[in-house]
C-alpha cells in the first residue's frame, strides 16, 4: 500500500494518495505496526502533506513517525534526552564562532 500511496503521489493524483494514506495509517493502527518503514513513510506523509496545503496535521504525522523512532532507539538501549539549548539565552553551539553584527552582515 505504501508503493500505490508513492505512485499516485508521483502521477499528480494527490486526493487519491491522501485516501491511501489514510487506509495505511488505519492498517497500521489496527496492527500495531511500528517498524522503521512506517515511520519513513510517516516523515513521507507528513512532508508531502505540508507541500500540498500547509495543512496542521503534518505535524501531527511527523510527530507519530519521530515517536516510533525514539521508542526503536530505546529499545536497542539508546536513551535520548530532550534539550533545549535555546533555554540559556543565546545559543553557543560553537564557541568559538561568533555572533555576526549588523556591519559583518552588510
Amino acid at each position: 500500500m505504501e508503493v500505490e500511496f508513492m505512485m499516485e503521489v508521483y502521477r499528480g493524483e494527490l486526493e487519491s494518495a491522501l485516501r491511501s494514506a489514510e487506509k495505511i495509517r488505519k492498517h497500521a493502527g489496527a496492527y500495531h505496526q511500528n517498524d522503521i518503514s512506517f515511520a519513513y513513510f510517516l516523515g513521507n506523509l507528513s512532508e508531502f502533506m505540508y507541500n500540498k496545503d500547509h495543512r496542521n496535521e503534518c505535524t501531527d504525522v511527523s510527530k507519530e513517525g519521530r515517536t516510533i523512532i525514539w521508542l526503536k532507539l530505546r529499545d536497542y538501549g539508546i536513551d535520548l534526552e530532550p534539550q533545549n539549548i535555546n533555554s540559556k539565552g543565546d545559543v553557543k553551539v560553537n564557541k568559538s564562532r561568533v555572533k555576526p553584527n549588523e556591519e559583518t552582515l552588510a
